[in-house]
């Protein structure tokens, strides 16, 4: 009786457009050159393509493990490309505005030849009109992609960003930035910063704004207008209407700020339990009766170019440890290496970090990189290069999980010094299973929360009840300048009265002084 009472209920529920869930036809425009990016929105796009819809991905990677409803159009060449024609290591150093212009140029070049490959084309060839129920987008640094928005007729569009909240993402969606308390991802600041730090901070907030505004925006907007044939639609425009951004930030981790509604945070997405390892990872892990040490770079940086210097100091202090080491190492004919370091081209480093052997991880804390430290509550010693690896490193020694190497400075004593810190003093350790407990503690796992998102903006037709109207003001509007200009000059105008009432005054007791004188 109690289940045929219920059944009226289950009915209403499942007919009811909340609960609906249909093979809706999807368009990515995942087009960001770095594997560890696709990793990131692979977990997502599996996972819809698990649920009924189907699902096109324009990507410089594919996945040869892909399954139904997921079809793979490949940017062809895209690392090939960005391998021969930019270097990682230029610009190391130079002005902040010098190293904004030369990832500019970084992305120029992955939209030129991407736009330009056979899977650009192919994308580009598709007939104009709604072919998609949704179009998911990289939140940054791929905008020409975008242009694609109005061809296919302006569906409703999901961003991800791999990166967090961007300083050009934020505007996006109009979430709050206050450079007094929350610091460029690409600076080592903490939320606590000192007089010169918020200085630098809002100086840094109006570069960004000057470059993404007047340089970046404009060059990806003349390479879109050139590939596909006509003016485009302004991608600031295009930007300003997305539904929500699915931004992979990390609570206990990322410095606590206001978000929007239409900002959901879904840092680690793309994590899982480690599964098993080959076999002879596997023994080597099992083996290490000390511990053992992951050393990787990520997918963009390659250790085999490091200077030979740096990497003699490696060896030599990796030598005289008693851990194992396991090392992302690209060239396998290598000399000078010590017997307790294994090297390989690739290694699954999500599955190594979870083996409860590796006491250390060596990274260049890239987000990704972070994200799976802390998800597996491994310590780190990092040796940042550039973008946001520097602040990451420095969150991570802030709260206690981490020290730091200079890539340019690498001795065997530094070295030495910085991993023996971390494996013998147990606080770096037990801080990190505290910060990987903060982040397991959610109602339901970051990859659930983005696809249910997801297909919450496909419930609605889009999302417009979640955008802030911020979105739509000039920046001298959102940040109120043009009132504290008038409440500046209404001042003055006040001041100047009152002085020049003060002098008639004045003037009116010295004449009555000087009558009664006479």
């Amino acid at each position: 009786m109690k289940l045929r009472a219920l059944l009226p209920l289950f009915l209403l529920c499942c007919s009811w457009p909340c609960c609906q869930v249909y093979g809706a036809k999807i368009l990515a425009l995942l087009t960001l050159t770095s594997h560890s990016h696709h990793i990131w929105n692979r977990s997502l796009m599996k996972a819809l393509a698990a649920r009924g819809h189907q699902v096109t991905v324009v990507s410089p990677d594919s996945d040869p493990d892909s399954g139904a409803n997921l079809t793979y159009i490949v940017l062809e060449g895209s690392y090939e490309h960005i391998r021969d024609n930019f270097k990682y290591e230029t610009g190391l150093g130079d002005t902040f505005f010098r190293t904004l212009e030369l990832f500019g140029e970084w992305c120029y070049m992955n939209c030129e030849h991407q736009l330009s490959s056979k899977g650009g084309k192919q994308i580009l060839g598709y007939p104009d009109g709604k072919m998609f129920d949704l179009i998911i987008s990289e939140a940054a640094y791929t905008e020409c992609f975008m242009a694609l928005i109005p061809k296919f007729g302006n569906p409703p569009v999901v961003l991800v960003s791999a990166v967090g909240i961007p300083p050009n993402v934020d505007r996006m969606t109009g979430t709050p930035v206050s450079p007094s308390y929350i610091p460029d991802y690409r600076l080592p600041f903490s939320d606590h910063m000192d007089f010169w730090e918020r200085m630098q901070n809002l100086i840094t907030y109006f570069v960004n704004e000057f470059f993404y505004s007047y340089i970046y925006f404009p060059r990806m907007q003349e390479i879109a207008n050139r590939h596909l044939g006509h003016e485009v639609t302004s991608l600031e425009e295009l930007r300003r209407n997305i539904s929500v951004i699915l931004s992979s930030t990390v609570n206990g981790f990322d410095t606590p700020r206001p978000l929007m509604p239409n900002v959901i945070p879904v840092g680690g997405m793309h994590l899982k339990p480690a599964g098993p390892l080959p076999k002879n990872l596997k023994t080597f892990l099992d083996g290490a009766k000390n511990g053992a040490i992951f050393f990787a770079l990520g997918s963009n940086l390659r250790s085999d170019q490091l200077e030979p210097e740096a990497q003699k100091a490696l060896f030599e202090a990796f030598s005289e440890l008693p851990q194992r080491i396991l090392w992302k190492f690209e060239t396998e004919d290598i000399k000078g290496k010590p017997d307790n370091v294994m090297i390989s081209k690739w290694l699954p480093q999500s599955d190594v970090l979870g083996h409860p052997n590796v006491k250390l991880f060596i990274s260049h804390c890239g987000w990704l990189s972070t994200q799976e430290a802390i998800y597996f509550g491994v310590p780190v010693v990092g040796i940042p290069f550039y973008l946001d690896q520097h602040n990451n490193l420095f969150r991570l020694k802030e709260l206690g999980v981490g020290e730091g190497l200079s890539f340019s400075a690498l001795t065997k004593d530094k070295v030495l010094k910085a991993i023996n810190r971390v494996i013998q003093n147990t606080s770096y350790a037990s801080n990190m299973r505290r910060l990987s407990a903060i982040f397991h503690d959610q109602p339901e796992t970051p990859l659930e929360r983005a696809v249910y998102w997801t297909e919450y903006v496909l419930r609605h037709g889009g999302a417009p009840h979640l955008r802030s109207v911020a979105v739509d003001l000039p920046l001298y509007q959102y940040l109120l300048l043009d009132v504290g200009l008038v409440l500046l000059l209404l001042l003055g105008a006040v001041s100047a009265a009152l002085v020049l009432l003060a002098r008639f005054l004045w003037r009116v007791a010295r004449n009555k002084r000087k009558q009664k004188q006479q």
